[in-house]
């Protein structure tokens, strides 16, 4: 199944609107009617958006990000603290929150104790159980007119901050106290890591030093066959610390080398490093955009030159669903999301994009209807007409193909405009009128086969089923059983939901019909496309919006913003 779901992905590229793999949906579209216009693109296979300033949101730089127990999303800009709930942004600001020492948000970092810490302009604070800033009892040491660079948690769980101003701060017994100040030039930035036997070390340029103590002693470098400047450190995902030079990257763990990568050609300063899910590390900087550096030592660099707003980023966060979240300075909050969409068009065999129909096969093979020229295979490297002798009948006559359905080996089903139904199976193939179309042009029949093969057929006035060899009327003109487009049952049988274009959503459950709409939660009741996840829910997409069926109930999910001007139209 995976194959053929890779295959569909693939061919979205050719649909008149989005195909959505549901997996992450939520994730994928946070800030409703915020994102700029201009931020729809791709970079290096990841679909990159941008939300700058609004009402809301009333800064266009992010400077730190985290996540808290419960998931909300907390991240820090020049105007104030905001949290992201997964339906609407709350901001904290001095005048709002007075736990906020200042509005100015520099850092945030959330410790093993799932305390989430915020660094300001005018000293530290923690976001409290409530999920707003602690007044207070947090700063306590803390020296005025210092904020955070960067922080560190060592093994034993003590918690350190290096600030702008070079200097090392503890907390330790409920305040902050200040560790002697690392030696070596002032203009030059401090990486903390720790030795083997646990010590705290700082890092300086070329220089590596460990304190003992309570002073600062030169040490041999930590880095084996190291002496190149340190630039940047962060946290490794599994453990150790990665830690950045000027011509490599460096996992310690244990105080030993464990994995190196190569790393060249940074210009500037880094602001941030992070591992993402997939183990490669991502290094932000303030003039050269940032870096993903992968587990076999490939880079990718992001900067203006392919898209990327600004080229100064503070930070890329992946939050819980696999999103990676970018900070700027200026340039707004970006999301990227792995692109898994490849387009295919006539250089793949296709002559015409608008693709009515598609049928992923057992094989991994896929069957698609091009508008006005048929029906065609992909193979795996192109679009190819079907080699069954069966089928170059069925092609010749039919090019209008609107939908496909598969009843079992050599087994199909096609409806046709002009209110046609064909039969192609083992050799043979039969036409069907299921429905009298004089005096009105059906532009469109969709089929369905249920769990127990009958075929199912919508039309713009009724809803036919075939079994028995024969077709029947489900329904009555008062059941509004009309424009029905969309369909979808569970593998193992029980109601069919069916989908209308202006009627909304209907349960049929044997002769029972139920039908739900904007009464019962529906966005609209245009009904484009219906799928069934394996935990029973449907999600139902309108011209309004995503919404889920779960127990009875609707519940919105997603506006259609996120989604092609045209709306959805097949959902797997």
């Amino acid at each position: 199944m995976s194959g053929t779901m890779n295959i569909l992905n693939r061919l979205a590229g050719v649909l008149a609107a989005a195909l959505v793999a549901l997996t992450g949906l939520r994730a994928a579209e946070p800030f409703q009617g915020t994102a700029s216009d201009r931020s729809a693109r791709t970079l290096h296979g990841w679909r990159m958006r941008v939300w700058e300033s609004t009402s809301e949101r009333p800064d266009s730089s992010a400077t730190a990000m985290t996540q808290d127990e419960a998931g909300y999303l907390w991240f820090g800009t020049f105007n104030g603290l905001m949290r992201f709930d997964g339906e609407r942004m709350k901001g904290h600001w001095n005048s709002t929150s007075p736990g906020l020492p200042d509005d100015g948000v520099v850092n945030l970092f959330r410790d093993r104790l799932n305390r989430i810490w915020v660094s300001t302009y005018r000293g530290p604070t923690l976001v409290g159980p409530s999920g707003v800033p602690v007044n207070g009892g947090f700063d306590d040491g803390w020296p005025t007119g210092q904020f955070v660079r960067s922080w560190f948690e060592s093994v034993d769980g003590a918690l350190l901050a290096v600030t702008f101003q070079r200097d090392v701060l503890r907390f330790r017994n409920d305040r902050w106290e200040m560790l002697p100040r690392v030696p070596e030039p002032d203009n030059e930035g401090i990486q903390l890591t720790e030795s083997a036997s646990g010590r705290l070390i700082a890092l300086r340029l070329d220089t590596a030093y460990e304190l003992l103590d309570g002073r600062w002693t030169k040490a041999p470098s930590p880095i084996a066959g190291g002496g190149d400047p340190v630039i940047g450190a962060c946290p490794g995902r599994d453990g150790g610390r990665w830690i950045l030079t000027s011509r490599e990257l460096v996992l310690r763990k244990g105080g030993v080398v464990v994995e190196r990568r190569p790393f060249t050609d940074w210009v500037g300063t880094v602001w941030s490093m992070t591992e993402d899910s997939e183990g490669a590390v991502w290094v932000c900087g303030n003039t050269s955009g940032m870096a993903r550096v992968a587990k076999d030592g490939s880079m990718l660099r992001f900067d203006t030159s392919i898209g990327l707003p600004v080229n100064d980023v503070r930070f890329v966060f992946e939050d819980r669903q696999g999103v990676l979240w970018v900070g700027s300075g200026g340039g707004g909050l970006l999301r990227l999301i792995r692109a898994v969409v490849d387009g295919l068009g006539k250089e793949h065999g296709i002559p015409q994009p608008s693709i009515q129909a598609i049928l992923a096969e057992p094989d991994g093979s896929v069957l698609v209807s091009a508008q006005g020229e048929g029906v065609f295979r992909w193979n795996g490297r192109r679009f190819e007409r079907p080699a069954e002798p069966h089928w170059e009948p069925f092609i010749r006559e039919q090019r209008f193909v609107t939908s496909l359905a598969r009843a079992g080996d050599d087994d199909y089903w096609a409806g046709v405009n002009s209110g046609i139904v064909v039969h192609l199976s083992r050799g043979r193939i039969e036409q069907h009128q299921p429905v009298d179309t004089v005096g009105r042009y059906e532009n469109r029949t969709e089929l369905f086969i249920d769990h127990r093969k009958r075929v199912w057929a919508g039309f713009s006035r009724e809803l036919m089923v075939h079994a028995g060899g024969e077709w029947r009327r489900h329904g009555r003109d008062a059941d509004g059983l009309a424009e029905i487009r969309s369909f979808a049952q569970a593998p193992g049988g029980g109601p069919i939901y069916a989908g209308s274009l202006s009627r909304g959503l209907f349960v049929l459950d044997g002769d029972g019909i139920r039908r739900m709409g904007l009464e019962d939660g529906l966005p609209s009741e245009s009904v484009r496309a219906l799928c069934m996840d394996r935990s029973g829910a449907v999600w139902i997409a309108t011209d309004r919006g995503l919404a889920r069926l779960k127990d009875g109930r609707i519940r919105p999910v997603a506006p259609v913003r996120p989604f092609a001007p045209e709306g959805i139209i097949r959902m797997l």
